[in-house]
């Protein structure tokens, strides 16, 4: 990924308090908010993978993340950490999306698009 170099001889400790913010704002590094509020989640979980996962990695920093870890190198980096959360921060948008294509369809716009195809 890019940017994700520069990140690689970090401690554990410092990429899981990056993660956990980047997490929490809903952004990219280069975007975090490190004084946001947490987002409401159904799950989250975080992958840690790498040297010395079971001895240095401190689990206290995980703050409610589901944790499993695996001493195997993903992708040739010494330490990498993936997060997989079950959020609701993007139903407002897909909402929109959904109420302005129901609207679109509606008024039939783009209606010649599905005609070609014999979909009404």
């Amino acid at each position: 990924a890019p940017g994700s170099k520069e990140f690689s001889n970090d401690s554990w400790d410092a990429l899981t308090n990056r993660v956990v913010s980047m997490s929490n704002s809903n952004t990219t590094e280069d975007k975090v908010n490190y004084n946001s509020q947490k987002i409401k989640s159904l799950a989250s979980m975080m992958f840690a993978r790498g040297k010395a996962v079971f001895e240095e990695f401190d689990t206290s920093l995980t703050r409610g993340f589901k944790l499993a870890r695996d001493s195997h190198y993903l992708g040739g980096y010494e330490r990498s950490i993936g997060v997989l959360n079950n959020s609701n921060f993007l139903a407002n948008d897909l909402d929109m999306v959904l109420n302005r294509a129901t609207s679109m369809y509606y008024q039939q716009a783009y209606i010649h698009h599905y005609q070609k195809y014999q979909v009404d």
